[in-house]
């Protein structure tokens, strides 16, 4: 699901995953992201059980857990660094040119 020029979405998705209008196994995985943010002490072996079940490959999971990885990394820089954010503007020129031209 490309959620990208779908503003309404992502506010959904952003503002409680849980209640957002999508399908229930990204539901789940961003449940479990959540988590992993959260509370990374609770999170176990169990938790993966129901993503796979769900039809999440365990490659995408760990993919998932590798962007909240960085992204956690990223959000404590930029706290402890006092980076400055973009505009909204500013973001969504970025993400055209991601979109087209790719991270390489």
């Amino acid at each position: 699901m490309r959620t990208f020029g779908d503003p309404e979405l992502i506010e959904q998705i952003l503002s409680d995953c849980r209640t957002a209008d999508i399908e229930e196994s990204l539901r789940a995985l961003l449940g479990f992201i959540r988590k992993l943010t959260v509370e990374p002490d609770k999170v176990n072996s169990e938790d993966i059980g129901p993503l796979v079940e769900g039809g999440w490959p365990r490659t995408a999971i760990r993919d998932a857990v590798y962007v909240c990885f960085i992204f956690c990394v990223m959000t404590r820089l930029a706290d402890s660094l006092d980076w400055d954010i973009p505009s909204a503007d500013a973001f969504a020129a970025s993400a055209k040119l991601l979109l087209k031209r790719g991270y390489a």
